[in-house]
C-alpha cells in the first residue's frame, strides 16, 4: 500500500505538472494570438495610412514659393483691398447712374450737358467693376485653395505620425 500511495503521489504530481504545462501552453497560445492580432492591426493601420498618404499625393509641388502662412496673409490682404475697390466702384457707378437718370450734376445741381461723357464713364466704371469682381473671385478661389492645401498638409502630418506609430507597434508585436 505504501508503494501504491507513493505511486499515487507521483501520479498526482505528474498530473499537476501536466495541468500546469497545459495552462502555460494555453497562456502562451493566448499571448501569441494577442501578438498576432496586434501585428495584424498594426499592419492594417500601416496599409490604410500608406493608402491615404498616396491619395494625398505630393503636396510639395502645390506649395507657394513663400511659406504657406505668409501666402495666406497676402491673399487675405489683397482680397480686402479688392473688396474695398468693388465697393468704391459700385458706389461710383451708382452715383454716375443717378446723375444720368436725374440729368443733374450731383455736386452743383445744374443740368448736365455732356450725356455721352457720363455714359462713357458709366461703361468704363462697369468694366472696371466687373474686372475687380473677377479679381476678387479669383482671390477667393486662391484663398480656398490655400486653406485646402493647409488642411491637407495637416492631414498628411497626422497620417505620417500615425504611420510611424503603426510601424513601431508592428515592430513591437514582431519582437
Amino acid at each position: 500500500t505504501k508503494e501504491l500511495e507513493e505511486e499515487i503521489q507521483n501520479l498526482k504530481k505528474k498530473i499537476e505538472e501536466a495541468e500546469q504545462d497545459a495552462k502555460a501552453r494555453q497562456t502562451a497560445r493566448n499571448q501569441l494570438r494577442q501578438a498576432e492580432n496586434k501585428m495584424h492591426e498594426a499592419a492594417r493601420t500601416l496599409f490604410n495610412t500608406e493608402r491615404q498618404l498616396d491619395n494625398l499625393g505630393n503636396l510639395e509641388h502645390r506649395l507657394p514659393e513663400q511659406p504657406l502662412e505668409k501666402a495666406q496673409k497676402e491673399v487675405d490682404e489683397k482680397l480686402q483691398q479688392q473688396r474695398r475697390r468693388c465697393t468704391e466702384l459700385s458706389q461710383e457707378l451708382e452715383g454716375l447712374e443717378e446723375v444720368l437718370e436725374s440729368g443733374e450734376c450731383d455736386r452743383c445741381g445744374r443740368p448736365i450737358e455732356d450725356h455721352e461723357s457720363y455714359k462713357r464713364r458709366v461703361g468704363e466704371t462697369e468694366q472696371n467693376l466687373n474686372q475687380a469682381r473677377e479679381e476678387r473671385d479669383g482671390l477667393k478661389r486662391r484663398k480656398s485653395e490655400l486653406k485646402e492645401l493647409q488642411e491637407e498638409l495637416e492631414t498628411k502630418n497626422e497620417l505620417e505620425q500615425e504611420r510611424r506609430d503603426a510601424e513601431e507597434r508592428l515592430e513591437d508585436a514582431q519582437a
